[in-house]
This record gives structure tokens, C-alpha cells and sequence, in this order.
């Protein structure tokens, strides 16, 4: 099972690396699954809301589709100008 998680530039870090992180746990502990890092634009990476530079796996792609999107909210209390 393939799993993306949607990032782009001005998210908030908390609400998308936490379920990385426990699908990346499930992962060692044997879960049949991958997980990678996209953008709906064509970019390499992204920028959070506090300044850290991340590199994505890919892009949204109709050649790449995964069997589940994650598509991470929240940030409300500091929306980036751009992006977020």
C-alpha cells in the first residue's frame, strides 16, 4: 500500500509529521505499506511555517497515485501569507 502525505509551502510541521511519524513506526514494526512526502505543484521542497526547508519524494501525479492521500490541516492560529 502506497501512502502520500500533501505538503506545501507555509504548513504547519506538528500535524503532518505526527502521522509520518506512527505510519513510519507501523512501518518497522512490519506494516506492508510506504509513505511519501508530495506537493500538488511540481517543487522538490517545501517550506514550513517556522522556516524549515523539507525535500518531497514527489508530486502529485496521475502515474504515481497512492491507495491513501493524507491531506494534513490546522495552522489556523499562524497562516503563512503564502501557501497555508
Amino acid at each position: 500500500m502506497k501512502i502520500q502525505i500533501v505538503l506545501f509551502d507555509g504548513f504547519g510541521e506538528l500535524v503532518s509529521f505526527a502521522p509520518f511519524e506512527v505510519l513510519k513506526r507501523a512501518i518497522e514494526e512490519g506494516a506492508p505499506f510506504t509513505i511519501e512526502f508530495v506537493s500538488s505543484e511540481q517543487k522538490q521542497e517545501v517550506t514550513t511555517s517556522f522556516g524549515v526547508t523539507v525535500k518531497l519524494h514527489d508530486f502529485l501525479r496521475m502515474d504515481n497515485r497512492p491507495d491513501l492521500l493524507i491531506v494534513p490541516g490546522g495552522g489556523w492560529n499562524h497562516k503563512a501569507e503564502h501557501g497555508a
